[in-house]
């Protein structure tokens, strides 16, 4: 419970602030910050919803750390056409699309790959990988995190419409702006 004053201050909190929202009194939370008071479990849990609820409420989502500009190619694109796009627009990967379709991605793995194996793939549609997750516009930075741990990047979908994608670089970017 010695965290709650830190925690309050960082989110711009007074005492009273807290106090109305997790349905206590001021007077209760001032105690508890000065180490007078052990709450109950119950009082501890009404501070920690709170404190959720407006941790929520200021995390980035989505929409907000995304690219809106996409880059994207067919599956008929050739590898040197998708290779000089990917060069003209510094970008690593391209979602594949075809008719507003989504279909797979391609990567600068994906065309090493290539010239490593020595595979003889023509178009982007002979190597292109299963798409990455999707979120939704809202989806919090937490989620984003967590997908980014696994994956090289999130598409963002509205009403099943591509509307951006966020890469481990473009979260990076936006936490330390």
């Amino acid at each position: 419970m010695a965290d709650v004053r830190r925690i309050r201050r960082q989110l711009g909190l007074t005492q009273q602030a807290l106090a109305g929202r997790a349905g206590l009194s001021q007077s209760m939370i001032a105690k508890i910050e000065a180490g007078l008071l052990d709450p109950s479990y119950s009082n501890a849990k009404k501070i920690f919803k709170a404190i959720d609820a407006l941790k929520a409420g200021t995390e980035k989502k989505a929409k907000d750390i995304m690219q809106k500009k996409i880059i994207t190619i067919t599956s008929s694109t050739t590898i040197r056409q998708a290779i000089e796009r990917m060069r003209k627009h510094s970008i690593s990967q391209i979602p594949v699309m075809d008719n507003s379709h989504l279909l797979g991605m391609v990567t600068e793995s994906d065309m090493l790959n290539i010239l490593i194996t020595g595979k003889n793939a023509e178009k982007v549609g002979d190597v292109m990988e299963d798409l990455p997750p999707s979120v939704a516009m809202d989806a919090s930075i937490t989620v984003i995190l967590n997908l980014l741990r696994f994956y090289s990047s999130v598409l963002v979908l509205d009403k099943g419409r591509l509307r951006g994608i966020i890469t481990k670089f473009d979260v990076l970017e936006n936490l330390y702006e």
